[in-house]
């Protein structure tokens, strides 16, 4: 993987986390459904609401 692929996927993730996030904080909707309109996976939803908690 080259540099700039890279900095694209790391780019999508921080993109896909605070999608999840300002759902997760502005909405009271199931884990399944916020990962599903973010197209992340349930996993990724459950690990950013843990840290949101942790906060």
């Amino acid at each position: 993987m080259g540099t700039l692929e890279y900095v694209r996927m790391e780019s999508r993730e921080e993109t896909s986390r605070l999608v999840v996030e300002n759902l997760l904080k502005e909405l009271q909707l199931p884990v399944e459904k916020i990962a599903s309109l973010a197209n992340v996976t349930v996993e990724f939803v459950n690990d950013v609401k843990e840290d949101l908690k942790a906060k």
